[in-house]
């Protein structure tokens, strides 16, 4: 293997035709370098002292300066060298074999160098080389009768005439040859350059393929009618954790998990069986929640119209789910604000109307008018908690930037709370118990709180029962301080404690008097606790009353 790249290595600044010139000397050299080393011996072991010289001094002088040259990048001295320089060491020895009369016939090792002259050479050169290579030989048969003092007889002349014949032949012939393997690489090496260049497109098309296929924001693969995948793209590296390189040949029941697996069987069967399989899939993960994907297995057909391939697409829509959950939550809520403007914030307005036509009409005693004026006033109280929530959540659906912060005493804004329900706290005669102390004063957004502790009493009040009580205590938990509401009244029952955490718009219940509501004071309370950083948890038994409590980062506490 070391051989044959010593052989075949030259320099990349040739052109082809060229590169292959000076490849063929090398193999010629070495070819050289062996056979004169054998003679060497040969010569050696027959007592042929000077013929055993002369080889050696061929490799010395020739064969290993012709190696130096071509590994240094001199090709036409390289070439010249060997040429001449064999040539010249042939003509020697032949001419040493002259003098003793020993006939070892060297002239037939001259003619064959002849014939590399056409491979090494291009044009006058060329014809140069064949002229010393052709007197050479002249010359050497002429030595055969001058060195014994004999004529030149007629068999030399005609001896010169089929040197000349058969030089005539070689460097015609190898011309012809030489010229049609000159078109020949030319042609090979101008399809190896299309070859090239078409290898280097694919490359790049690959790349671009692989980076477009890669970057879909959708797991993307081609399977074959055995179901190996052929293709896929790094949504299956990422999603199963298995290189790409080790999916592409395996069957995709090797690839994808067993549930999964079980799911898509029969699809693909479907699919090798000719017919497009739309899917819409659920996969649970291990935290609980639920991944939703879309897909379709689509059919290939080959030219006998069977099925060669399938390819598949799956799509994540997880996001386009709980968007769409979100938009039926909140066409659910618009529905019910409508509801709510439409009845129950009219109905107050219409008792109003009805009570004042009334009293305008002389229609209504003493009596009955501050009894009517009682209920009114309470109707209006609820009105205006119910507008001031509508408000408050309509502010926070559309993320609107709360006030700056402000230190409020915590026990006041409670009294002040407590104030707007005096008349239900006096009808139900449910004692507030305000636990909290003055002291207690936080540097928070005070509308958000004001909103929030307001409605966690109206709903204690709304559902506690007669004669009951409710307490608003405030304690410090690790980094926070925590403010809970707690009543005595029927409870929350497990379902709607779910529907509670869920921050879900719910039904109004009616409450232990009647009272009627909007069902959005506690999903509003949860709005308004995210956007400030707070949380709420809730505890409750059906009718062991219920606790709400609101966990505030500690860092805004104030102590007086």
């Amino acid at each position: 293997m070391g051989l044959s790249r010593f052989l075949i290595n030259v320099h990349d600044d040739l052109s082809g035709l060229e590169r292959r010139k000076f490849v063929v000397l090398k193999k010629v050299n070495f070819v050289a370098i062996v056979v004169a080393l054998a003679l060497m011996c040969i010569n050696g072991f027959s007592g042929l002292v000077l013929q055993s010289l002369a080889c050696l001094l061929a490799i010395l002088l020739i064969f290993l300066p012709v190696i130096l040259l071509l590994n240094r990048g001199r090709y036409h001295f390289a070439a010249s060298l060997f040429t001449f320089g064999l040539l010249a060491m042939l003509s020697g020895v032949a001419y040493s074999n002259i003098l003793i009369d020993r006939k070892t016939h060297l002239e037939v090792i001259i003619i064959g160098l002849s014939v590399i002259a056409p491979i090494l050479y291009e044009g006058w050169w060329r014809r140069c080389v064949f002229a010393c290579i052709f007197l050479a030989l002249c010359g050497l048969e002429a030595l055969k009768y001058i060195s014994h003092d004999i004529p030149l007889p007629s068999d030399y002349w005609f001896a010169l005439l089929n040197y000349c014949v058969a030089f005539l032949l070689i460097y015609f012939f190898s011309a012809v040859f030489r010229d049609e393997l000159a078109r020949s690489i030319e042609e090979a090496d101008r399809l190896n350059e299309k070859l090239t260049s078409s290898e280097e497109q694919l490359k790049k098309s690959k790349l671009m393929m692989d980076s477009l296929l890669n970057n879909l924001p959708l797991f993307l693969a081609m399977l074959d009618r055995k179901g190996n995948y052929l293709i896929v793209n790094k949504k299956y590296e990422d999603a199963f954790g298995i290189p790409i390189q080790e999916i592409i040949g395996h069957h995709y029941r090797d690839v994808l998990p067993d549930e999964i697996v079980a799911f898509h069987d029969p699809l693909i069967e479907k699919c090798l069986a000719g017919t497009p399989q739309d899917f819409y899939q659920n996969i649970s993960q291990e935290n609980g929640a639920f991944t939703h994907s879309y897909g379709k297995y689509f059919p290939i057909f080959g030219e006998d119209n069977q099925v060669e391939y399938v390819t598949v697409f799956v799509t994540d829509v997880t996001e386009l789910k709980e968007a769409e959950h979100k938009l039926r939550e909140l066409n659910r809520t618009k529905d019910k604000l409508f509801s709510i403007i439409a009845h129950d914030l009219m109905s107050p307005i219409d008792t109003l109307k009805n009570t004042l036509y009334l009293q305008d009409h002389g229609e209504l005693s003493q009596e009955e008018m501050k009894r009517y004026t009682q209920s009114v006033r309470e109707n209006l109280s609820g009105l205006s908690h119910m507008l001031d929530n509508l408000l408050s959540w309509a502010k926070a659906q559309f993320h609107g930037a709360p006030s700056h912060k402000s230190a409020v005493c915590l026990h006041q804004l409670i009294e002040e709370s407590a104030g707007l329900f005096k008349e239900i706290l006096r009808k139900k005669q449910i004692l507030l118990r305000n636990e909290v102390s003055p002291d207690v004063i936080l540097q928070v957004h005070e509308n958000d709180l004001r909103v929030i502790i307001r409605n966690l009493l109206n709903n204690a009040l709304k559902f506690n029962r007669e004669g009951g009580s409710i307490y608003v205590s405030v304690q410090t938990e690790s980094e926070s301080i925590v403010c809970t509401v707690r009543d005595e009244g029927v409870g929350i029952s497990e379902s709607r404690l779910e529907q509670i955490r869920g921050r879900v718009v719910m039904d109004s219940e009616m409450g232990t008097s009647g009272e009627k509501g909007t069902g959005i004071g506690l999903s509003l309370c949860s709005e308004l606790a995210t956007r400030n950083g707070w949380g709420i948890r809730v505890s409750s038994k059906k009718g062991e009353g219920a606790a709400f409590t609101v966990v505030m980062p500690v860092n805004g506490l104030i102590l007086r």
